[in-house]
């Protein structure tokens, strides 16, 4: 658990909390097992949910445009061999990662959750069925299936979420008031290295203005070069700009 503890010493300080909610459910059905770690566990429904919400994000980011199929499948601009959706899926399956050694240090701990958080939860399953499907908790699973999730699973993740912010707190205090200074610099001097970086330059340019007011350069042969967007100069009749020598500018 050493490895594991190391991990969430990082991950649980930048973790945001998606739905502030809490509760258990030791008797639901929570479908299969996808990962474990020491006694905790996700399963494959509670991926499934991961994956709706990070597409919700992503849609929310991008917009309508990454509602269609035809968006999944690009390929993404800073790696040509990775399309949209194993890129996103591979962020769902780290952070899923964390979210599970989050667990195993929850209850290597021994830590539980108070049951006035129980209680909160119940209350807003109850709003949630009442308020998204007019009180039919049939309705809801309906609803929630098209996210691979149902009123056990949605719960559930709320229960995560909610253990994950109470390990956070145990470990750091609330707003990190546990964190010293002394604390916060060896973290930093253990896990970053600082360097600082010198450039020199080994040629320059040599550039004045035009009888036109642009910034020329010269090259070896003492031509001029323009800029390099490459955009011809027009004057107000369509004609192209042409400088002392006759070139183009």
């Amino acid at each position: 658990m050493r490895s594991v503890k190391r991990i969430i010493a990082l991950l649980l300080v930048c973790l945001t909390v998606f739905v502030c909610a809490v509760g258990c459910s030791e008797e639901a059905d929570l479908g299969e097992t996808l990962m474990t770690l020491d006694d905790s566990e996700i399963s494959v429904n509670m991926f499934q949910l991961y994956l709706s919400r990070m597409k919700g994000i992503v849609c929310k980011t991008y917009g309508s445009a990454a509602t269609k199929d035809t968006y999944w499948e690009e390929f993404r601009e800073s790696d040509r061999w990775t399309n949209n959706n194993d890129y996103f899926t591979d962020l769902v399956i780290e952070d899923t990662k964390g979210i599970l050694a989050a667990l195993a240090l929850f209850e290597e701990k021994e830590l539980e959750l108070p049951d006035s958080y129980i209680e909160e939860i119940d209350a807003q399953m109850e709003d949630l069925v009442l308020n998204d499907a007019d009180g039919s908790k049939s309705a809801f699973n309906a609803i929630l299936s098209e996210y691979g999730a149902n009123y056990d699973i949605l719960r559930e993740a709320y229960i995560i979420e909610a253990k994950i912010a109470y390990l956070r707190d145990h470990l750091f205090g609330e707003n990190g008031s546990k964190l010293s200074d002394s604390m916060v610099d060896k973290y930093y001097r253990d896990n970053y290295a600082r360097f600082k970086q010198v450039f020199f330059y080994t040629f320059e340019y040599e550039y004045e203005i035009d009888e036109n007011g642009d910034v020329v350069y010269y090259l070896e042969d003492n031509k001029i070069a323009y800029d390099t967007s490459k955009t011809q100069k027009t004057n107000s009749s369509g004609e192209l700009v042409k400088d002392a020598n006759g070139d183009t500018i």
